[in-house]
């Protein structure tokens, strides 16, 4: 399963990003719940400081992961599940055919 986490430092986290840059990098690094794999990081500009892909078992391992990661590297995490965007067209025909009906009546 796919995930994708975005992540807002804490009042910690800024203080600690302030002496050490490579803080988060660092943290992803040391991370190591069975289960998962951390598959990219990024960082961002708005809302959300990073965004991190993940490969991950289950919601389980995926939930452990979160707080392990949102500890060690002083973030708060929002997750998603993700799925590739192809899949929604490989429905079933009368999936789509219902769920037409259904809007138009």
């Amino acid at each position: 399963m796919l995930f994708i986490l975005l992540a807002r430092l804490t009042d910690d986290g800024l203080q600690e990003y302030q002496k050490n840059p490579d803080a988060f990098a660092e943290a992803c690094s040391s991370v190591d719940v069975p289960g998962t794999q951390l598959l990219a990081r990024y960082a961002t500009l708005g809302q959300y400081d990073f965004v991190v892909l993940v490969e991950a078992d289950g919601a389980k391992q995926m939930s452990q992961l979160s707080v392990v990661l949102g500890a060690k590297a002083h973030v708060h995490i929002e997750s998603m599940q993700a799925t590739a965007a192809q899949l929604l067209a490989e429905r079933p025909e009368e999936l789509v055919r219902g769920e037409e009906a259904g809007i138009s009546g």
